[in-house]
This record gives C-alpha cells, sequence and structure tokens, in this order.
C-alpha cells in the first residue's frame, strides 16, 4: 500500500489553526495526521485561509481570493494531485480546476453540513438583526445563501465525499441527490493519563461538592444557548456548574456566580476532566457530531446531553450517562447521579477506545483511501 501512495502528493486546505485546537479545529488536525500517516508526512502541503477584510467577508464569504487561488494552482503545478478540503470553500472554484487540471482529485470533509445549521440561526430572534463583527442574522442568511450554492458545486463535483454519519449523508442525500462516499466519525487521540484516586483527587476546581463541567466557547451562540437552558437547573441543585472556553467574561453578570463558575481557557484540560463528576452537554442546536461528546468519552465520563448532542455516537446512552431534552429530565439525572457520586465511567472510556479514538477511526479512513485510489 505505501509503494502506491508515497509519490501522491496532497494539498490540505482548511480554517485549521495550529495554535488554537478546539471543537472542529480538533478533527481538522486529525484529518492531517491521517493524511501524513497514510501519505507520508513530506508529501502533505498544508495551505491555512488566513482572516480575509471585512468586504471580502460580507461580499464573497468562504471565497478564496486571487493570490490564495494562485498559491493553490502553483502547487497543482509543482505536482499536488489530491485536494483536501477540510472545510465549506467556493465550490464554484472546483469547476474551473477540475477543467484546467484533468487528473485532479478533490475530496471534500463535511464537518456538519453547514446549511441546516445556518438555517436555525439565520431565523433565531435572540440574535440581533445586525452586527458588525458579533452573530447577527443577517450574517447567518448570507453565509446561508453562499454555502449551499456552494456545496452544491462541492457534492457535484468532488471525487470523494467524507461525511461524519449517517444524518449528514442523508441530508446531503435529500439535498443535493448525492450522498457520502465515505462516514468518519469524529476521533480524538488517547489521553495519556492516568485514571487512578490520586490523579482524580487533586482539587483543582476548588471546590468539595458535586461538579458539572461544560466544554464551549460562550461567542458561540449554541453554546451560550446550552448554559442559558441549563441554569435554571442549576440553581435548584446543590452543585456548581464549570464552564470552560473563551467568552465567560462578557455573559457571566447574568448568572450567580456562586453556581456557575467561568474559568476561561485553560492550558490543559486532562486535570478538569478527571475530577469532575459529570459533563453536561445540553446542546439545542447546531451540527454535525459534537467534539465535546468525544472527549469526555477520552476520560471516561458520565455524560448528559440532548438528542442534538448525541448525534453521530452508537452507544448505549444509558450506560455512558443519560439522554435529556428538557429542564426537568436534566434536573432529575443529575440528582440520580448525585446519588452515587463517581469520576470514571468504565463503559464510557471502552466506547471511545473502540469507535471514536484515532486508533479505531484510522481505519476507516484507510478503507476510504482505499477507494478513491482505485477509482
Amino acid at each position: 500500500m505505501k509503494n502506491k501512495v508515497m509519490n501522491v502528493k496532497i494539498l490540505f486546505i482548511s480554517f485549521y489553526t495550529p495554535e488554537i485546537l478546539v471543537g472542529a479545529q480538533k478533527e481538522s488536525y486529525r484529518n492531517i495526521q491521517f493524511l501524513q500517516k497514510y501519505f507520508g508526512k513530506d508529501n502533505v502541503l498544508i495551505r491555512n485561509i488566513g482572516k480575509h477584510s471585512l468586504f471580502y467577508k460580507i461580499f464573497n464569504p468562504y471565497g478564496f481570493n486571487k493570490k490564495e487561488k494562485k498559491e493553490i494552482e502553483q502547487s497543482i503545478k509543482n505536482g499536488v494531485s489530491i485536494i483536501f478540503m477540510d472545510y465549506f470553500f467556493e465550490g464554484k472554484y472546483i469547476i474551473s480546476l477540475k477543467k484546467k487540471f484533468k487528473n485532479l482529485k478533490i475530496i471534500k470533509f463535511f464537518h456538519d453540513i453547514n446549511t441546516e445549521r445556518l438555517k436555525e440561526f439565520k431565523s433565531n430572534m435572540s440574535l440581533p438583526l445586525f452586527s458588525l463583527h458579533g452573530e447577527c442574522r443577517i450574517k447567518y442568511s448570507r453565509q446561508y445563501k453562499a454555502i449551499i450554492q456552494s456545496d452544491r458545486y462541492m457534492v457535484n463535483f468532488a471525487d470523494f465525499i467524507i461525511a461524519l454519519h449517517k444524518r449528514d449523508e442523508n441530508i446531503l442525500k435529500q439535498t443535493y441527490g448525492r450522498g457520502a462516499d465515505l462516514c468518519l466519525p469524529v476521533s480524538l487521540p488517547t489521553p495519556s493519563v492516568e485514571f487512578n484516586e490520586a490523579n482524580q483527587s487533586k482539587n483543582i476546581f476548588n471546590y468539595e461538592g458535586f461538579k458539572l463541567l461544560f466544554i464551549g466557547a460562550m461567542n458561540y451562540f449554541p453554546n451560550r444557548e446550552a448554559v442559558d437552558f441549563l441554569y435554571p437547573v442549576i440553581q435548584k441543585l446543590d452543585c456548581k456548574l464549570f464552564v470552560i472556553g473563551t467568552g465567560g467574561e462578557e455573559i457571566q453578570k447574568k448568572y450567580d456566580l456562586n453556581k456557575v463558575v467561568f474559568l476561561g481557557r485553560v492550558d490543559d484540560i486532562s486535570q478538569y476532566y478527571l475530577e469532575c463528576n459529570c459533563v453536561v452537554t445540553p446542546i439545542l442546536s447546531g451540527g454535525g457530531m459534537k467534539v465535546k461528546v468525544c472527549e469526555a468519552l477520552s476520560y471516561g465520563k458520565t455524560i448528559l446531553g440532548t438528542d442534538e448532542a448525541f448525534v453521530g455516537y452508537e452507544m448505549d446512552i444509558n450506560k455512558v450517562g443519560a439522554l435529556c431534552n428538557s429542564q426537568e429530565e436534566f434536573e432529575n439525572a443529575i440528582k440520580k447521579c448525585m446519588i452515587n457520586p463517581t469520576t470514571f465511567n468504565a463503559y464510557s472510556f471502552q466506547v471511545f477506545k473502540d469507535k471514536y479514538s484515532d486508533e479505531a477511526t484510522y481505519k476507516l479512513f484507510c478503507e476510504g483511501m482505499e477507494k478513491l485510489s482505485s477509482r
């Protein structure tokens, strides 16, 4: 297999930022690692699309500028034969690329089906109509129009499509008439920590009571919505919710900080996972698979989450924790966990190792690349 692919050069295009690995960017990093492992590190070129001007963002969201197009085409002339599109980019551009470079193959990776996510956001009346820098309905409306057109080109002209799970594949089929060539779920490396009593009792939270953990940046609407939804439940119970992620300082005034603690961005998240009693994922909107669920599984945590939070995960949710779609269900599930508090769920960790570790999903990735090479 190695001899077949050792001379293939790949151009990986993404918004991936190596300095900040959160959410979907962890999957972008995973994709790079898999490509380098399969094709050879020296054969994978990485092109990070930087920040465009405000004008460009408004009138050509997710498009390539002239400099970026020139660099992409020069890479192909220099020997790149496969482009791996890791995010939602200007789909129409790939038509001109395919016409200009007949042997070029394009892989499109869908982190989620953005048209579904943005359809919710653009009509959400809790968001402002317009904001120059933050989230707003006009911004999401323009993105929605740009992405649905771009994705239609991408689905029709890409050589190989990767989706995260069957729900996203079905949406692709219903919307564009073509499904995925490979379903590659979210995965993460196995944490290099020991699950023992000494590691799980360092009191990093500086709190002896029952600890709930939520991971997510508060400048992203679905995460703010999740904390708002859970807050009335936390107020009733003898526990604290700890939130890790940027943007908490901007909204913390609306909460009782004796019940909800915003920790901001932390350098090492592992100790917080080791010591918390439960991870909560009260996600009500969004798309794709939630990386925060995979991460919680990797630390062997009990997880309480919504239908949306668990989309794409194949496991016994009652053994992982509980399915909660209402505040009452979250309250009852937290109370149940508080009866016999624990910091390690063996079933969660086993599910992670078997299905959602990088070791497990790399086998699927290899099968997909073999399918592509046979075309």
